[in-house]
């Protein structure tokens, strides 16, 4: 399995023309996360600027270090939970929900802020569609970062991420059906702002068309052109047609105690591996689905890693550098009880 960052690049030359060659067999796939990166991108014009705006005053207020130093303090006097915001990159996926989220907690220090200091930001931070508009882009954005993350980690696969997308989808439709309702009660941030008043027409209008242009963008990413077989999640409860080579098989492994034992403490993967020697057809065709790489989050964290190792202080540790990432890679715990029963622990004189 090929995993790569983005399904347009490397088409006819590079890794994705060079390594089939020498293995016909491979499939590629685009990263999940990537894709979900490019999707939550979509932005109409007027979240946009308020985007845009935000990201100015921040700039304005972290960029230089009299600002900085004097909105610290500010903070501090009058008793803020935060006296530091974070700088937006375009690098970082999760960057953008992080930076709104801890803006729209503050807006009422930085208006004063900007007011105080005679910015031309200030009207922005005044003015209710605005301070709204932030709080919407908060809470879209904070629950485009879970489905991120929850995509995250050693044991992700392609099931499980294909069915969170396909549940984030769906929740598309509930949101913007509430919106439509003047229920804003999935987004706690903008449901804290709105309070009791009734949600303006204007505000419902500009939401409406995010999430209906989220719901585009994510089909056109993530389309539903395919469907795993049920039996591979849940082996003891689901069945498969009677004239599936495959059948005998799951018939045997349904009845079988021990499996059942196993598939309640082994992770999904783990117990089809164990099952590689039992029930080699249905072990193969469900390891052939799982197994592949659904991001490139394994890739990510050790290039992190190395970043750690590597630093400038030791740029010239390079032997050493492929066992050092190894070891900090492996989820192996050393036996130490049995290292150090080997060793004499006081060398007789």
């Amino acid at each position: 399995m090929l995993m790569h960052s983005d399904v347009y690049v490397c088409v006819l030359t590079g890794v994705r023309v060079c390594v089939p060659e020498r293995v016909p067999d491979i499939t590629t796939k685009h990263c999940v996360l990537h894709r979900h990166a490019l999707a939550a991108k979509t932005l109409p014009s007027h979240f946009k600027e308020v985007l845009s705006v935000c990201v100015k005053v921040i700039n304005y207020i972290q960029g230089r270090p009299s600002n900085h130093r004097v909105f610290k303090v500010f903070c501090e006097e009058i008793g803020s939970e935060h006296q530091v915001l974070l700088f937006h990159t375009e690098v970082r996926w999760l960057s953008r929900g992080k930076i709104l989220t801890l803006i729209a907690e503050i807006t009422d220090e930085v208006a004063i802020f900007l007011r105080e200091n005679k910015s031309d930001f200030a009207e922005n931070f005044e003015d209710e569609i605005f301070i709204l508009s932030l709080s919407y882009l908060a809470d879209i954005f904070s629950h485009l970062n879970d489905l991120n993350l929850s995509m995250q980690g050693m044991f992700a696969n392609n099931i499980d991420c294909t069915e969170k997308v396909e549940a984030f989808k769906k929740k598309l439709s509930l949101w913007k059906r509430r919106i439509q309702g003047g229920n804003v009660g999935s987004f706690p941030t903008l449901d804290e702002k709105q309070g009791d008043k009734p949600i303006k027409p204007i505000l419902v209008e500009n939401i409406v068309a995010h999430l209906s242009l989220l719901e585009t963008t994510m089909a056109q990413y993530f389309p539903m052109d395919h469907t795993f077989p049920e039996w591979i999640q849940q082996p003891f409860l689901a069945d498969m047609d009677g004239d599936d080579d495959l059948k005998e098989e799951l018939i045997d492994l349904q009845v079988n105690q021990g499996c059942q034992t196993k598939f309640r403490i082994l992770p999904l993967t783990g117990f089809w591996c164990d099952q590689l020697a039992a029930y080699p057809g249905l072990a193969r065709t469900a390891l052939e689905i799982i197994i592949p790489f659904p991001t490139t989050y394994l890739c990510e964290k050790a290039f992190s890693t190395m970043l750690q190792i590597k630093t400038t202080a030791r740029n010239r540790l390079q032997m050493g550098l492929l066992h050092d990432m190894r070891v900090a890679l492996t989820y192996t715990r050393p036996r130490f009880e049995k290292l150090v029963a080997h060793k004499q622990q006081q060398k007789s004189h």
